[in-house]
């Protein structure tokens, strides 16, 4: 089976996975007495309010592109460059493929919670901006704003802590160089989770009101700082350290840009936005990440000493369940520090979320 019929397999195989996730759903639907029944043509459908919108999202999608042609120019670019410069192999300085495998990892609380949480508030803030409830719109956007904030601190902990071990857990038939190599840019695209996953909620917030510009002008603001911070970072640094370059001008670009996200978004809800609230939950999950942080850190010289250490000369299935191991133990120290530390500051999502 040649190469051309694998990616074949893999595409069409994806294509129907995703078409059964599609049509299974017309079982639920048909049971609760929802009957489908097409409607031909576009008049009626509410086009005209969200056609705007649709229009604004593909420009975000095209600045993402054009964002993504740059970055996977220069990180591709990285090992020849490297052994041209630096007499290194190519296989020994990360690329495209190294970046990918991070910002895979770096995604997955992202996507299973932010991207969970923004499509459930979504209906919820239509709804009150429909019915021009401003009031529960404000509230419904502060509590997920404020619940999502205190996860996603607790993984950016867990990220910059163990980045090593968890690679290896999750993704064990790499090498421990390869590992090593993953660390880099994970830690620096951890710092950003919050944001990223604040910025998600926010641009749904948009999208409920029909708006969407804000969120375009975001992302060319913000697409446009990393672009500029990678660009000229890359003519400073070497190349052995341009994947983390990338992913630390992504986390700068939105320390810089998010403010005016936030400026953007109290217009739009007239100047109040239960920014109190908001601010003092992000303040207390910072104090408990940082307490998480340095806890944490200090706990990996035990963890690692009691698997005797993480090595390439180990077998892979050992060393795939000391990491795991490693990653058990750390995991316990930061969700004890980081729970107890909220705890102890009497943070109410905290309360909140341990009764859901």
């Amino acid at each position: 089976c040649g190469t051309e019929s694998r990616l074949a397999l893999t595409a069409g195989a994806w294509t129907l996975g995703v078409a059964f996730q599609a049509l299974i759903l017309f079982l639920p639907l048909s049971r609760i007495g929802i009957r489908y029944r097409p409607v031909w043509g576009i008049k009626g459908i509410g086009l005209r309010s969200m056609g705007p919108v649709a229009a604004w999202s593909l420009g975000i999608v095209g600045v993402d592109q054009l964002t993504s042609i740059v970055n996977t120019r220069v990180i591709n670019s990285a090992p020849a460059v490297a052994k041209a410069l630096l007499g290194l192999s190519e296989f020994r300085v990360a690329g495209n493929a190294t970046y990918q495998n991070a910002y895979t990892l770096y995604i997955l609380p992202y996507s299973l919670i932010a991207v969970s949480v923004a499509t459930a508030i979504f209906p919820k803030i239509s709804r009150a901006s429909a019915d021009h409830e401003l009031d529960t719109a404000r509230f419904d956007l502060s509590d997920a704003l404020r619940s999502v904030g205190l996860l996603m601190c607790f993984f950016t902990v867990a990220f910059i802590v163990m980045p090593t071990p968890i690679t290896l857990a999750l993704l064990p038939s790499i090498s421990m160089h390869e590992a090593r190599l993953i660390a880099g840019p994970l830690v620096m695209l951890a710092i950003s989770l919050p944001m990223a996953s604040a910025y998600l909620i926010i641009q749904r917030t948009f999208y409920a009101f029909e708006d969407g510009v804000r969120p375009f002008l975001f992302i060319l603001l913000q697409a446009g700082l990393q672009v500029i911070v990678l660009v000229i970072g890359q003519r400073f640094i070497s190349p052995i350290h341009w994947v983390d370059l990338l992913g630390a001008s992504i986390t700068i670009a939105y320390l810089i840009a998010f403010p005016v996200l936030v400026w953007m978004l109290r217009r739009r809800f007239g100047g109040r936005m239960d920014g109190r609230r908001i601010l003092m939950s992000y303040a207390k999950s910072a104090i408990a990440t940082a307490a998480a942080l340095v806890g944490g850190l200090w706990m990996r010289i035990p963890a690692y000493a009691l698997v005797g250490g993480l090595d390439q000369a180990q077998p892979m299935s050992r060393r795939w369940l000391g990491a795991l191991t490693v990653c058990v133990v750390l995991t316990a120290t930061i969700t004890i520090l980081y729970v107890g530390v909220l705890w102890l500051l009497r943070t109410d999502e905290l309360v909140v979320l341990m009764q859901k």
